[in-house]
């Protein structure tokens, strides 16, 4: 008799059940996120004092450090990860040396897909004032807050929302001019990116999270299907820990740990991979 496992191994095979998966596993880290919560809450004897401290540094609601900086969240929440590094602009810093030597690659078109609440579609509009930003989230609640961001920073008439993006929609784009494609959608990215899709994405410029964690060898994947075209780097996240001890930004200074673990942590699972492919024969 089949077991509990086996019919989640078929599920995970197929597109329709991956996708339910992957919503029970957005749903577990919730879960996971509220108990990490109150396990603070326990430990900090003096709750509110704590966390007005902290939330009275970023009263503008507006990121204040890295290559997105300036970018206004108001009264937004994050869709799917932590708000506030964020505002402190702490956030996936891992990538930042990349994003600041590409930010004079004057890009014509910008594909975010998984775009939750905009933070790097909008981001991302900022930086490169002429793209066109298509930004893609089958969460419908996801997409408002994007578009809801996107006005709040003036870039709403550049930036195109969609909701589920797979191969076909990729190898539709007209890539003529220069392109970006960063992609964040919780495993998915193993099936989104086949061998015709990074064909297609020859000469545009790639960034990939990979959620290797689910089982599934998608680092390796990923790196055979586009090393023909691109050229291959491998970026690793630091865990929160380390980034609350040694990170040198005037917020953290002279705080207890706590409060600097509070800024800056993003409650991932486990280390993670960012795969950037930079084309090999880029357009324009």
């Amino acid at each position: 008799m089949p077991t509990l496992k086996d019919f989640i191994a078929r599920a995970a095979n197929t597109s329709a059940g991956w996708a339910v998966i992957a919503r029970i596993w957005r749903l577990d880290d919730k879960l996971q996120r509220l108990v990490r919560f109150a396990e603070r809450h326990r430990a900090t004897q003096k709750t509110e004092d704590f966390y007005s401290q902290v939330r009275s540094k970023f009263q503008d609601s507006s990121v204040r450090h890295g290559p997105f900086k300036g970018l206004k969240y108001g009264a937004l929440e994050s869709s799917g990860s932590s708000l506030l590094p964020k505002l402190l602009g702490s956030y996936e810093n891992e990538l930042h040396p990349w994003l600041e030597t590409a930010a004079d690659r004057n890009y014509d078109l910008i594909v975010d897909i998984g775009c939750a609440e905009g933070y790097y579609a909008v981001g991302l509009a900022r930086l490169f004032p002429s793209a066109q930003v298509l930004a893609y989230d089958t969460n419908p609640e996801a997409q408002k807050s994007c578009a809801q961001l996107a006005r709040m920073n003036e870039v709403d008439a550049r930036i195109t929302l969609g909701s589920f993006c797979d191969p076909a929609t990729l190898q539709s784009l007209d890539l003529s001019g220069k392109a970006l494609i960063i992609c964040d959608c919780e495993g998915y990215e193993a099936d989104l990116f086949d061998a015709a899709t990074a064909a297609h994405l020859a000469r545009a410029d790639v960034l990939i999270e990979c959620h290797d964690l689910v089982g599934r060898p998608i680092t390796r994947d990923l790196i055979a299907a586009f090393e023909a075209t691109h050229k291959v780097s491998i970026v690793g996240t630091t865990p929160d820990h380390v980034k609350a001890l040694e990170l040198a930004l005037p917020e953290l200074t002279g705080e207890p740990y706590p409060v600097r673990l509070y800024m800056v942590e993003e409650q991932r699972r486990a280390p993670q991979n960012f795969l950037i492919f930079e084309a090999l024969n880029p357009a324009g």
